[in-house]
């Protein structure tokens, strides 16, 4: 079963505190902003499921990011985030070894609601690689969809995921 919890945010502190709350209710400890790896940063082009979610054309042209979290040495997360280069048009020149994604976008664009879908799956064998666990290993998989008062923004999900 999924848990689809909406949130309102008002300013840059509101949105990391929706953030946090939703990791706390599914059980997950904040992340204290630390960067993690950056296995990939790059322009893709948009597959339909992905271009639906994000309210573009087939095809468009998004920035990807793949970043993999840790603390005390332990993959924690894998953070498979797409971003409309509408709405921050350098994400791609950023340095996000010294700022994560998520507090870049909060910091840049005027955020007016998020959206979170918490479900159980099996990672793909490339995430159970980045997270070093066993491909049939349980693993909680928040999606988030946000939104400026305009647009969508950042669709962290992978492809694997909207089929």
């Amino acid at each position: 079963s999924m848990i689809v919890q909406p949130c309102t945010m008002q300013s840059v502190e509101e949105a990391v505190a929706c953030v946090d709350a939703g990791a706390v209710h599914v059980g997950i400890t904040p992340s204290q902003g630390l960067p993690g790896e950056l296995p990939s940063l790059e322009a893709v082009r948009a597959p339909a499921a992905l271009a639906e979610q994000m309210g573009l054309p087939t095809g468009a042209r998004v920035f990807r990011s793949l970043i993999v979290h840790h603390e005390n040495g332990v993959a924690l997360q894998c953070e498979d985030r797409y971003v409309n280069p509408a709405c921050v048009s350098d994400y791609l020149d950023q340095d996000f070894t010294r700022v994560t994604p998520t507090r870049l976008l909060f910091e840049r664009t005027a955020l007016a609601r998020a959206q979170f879908t918490v479900q159980a799956a099996a990672p793909t064998a490339h995430e159970a690689r980045l997270l070093d666990i066993e491909v049939g290993t349980p693993c909680l998989v928040m999606l988030r969809r946000t939104f400026t008062r305009d647009e969508l923004l950042p669709a962290p999900l992978g492809p694997e995921h909207l089929s």
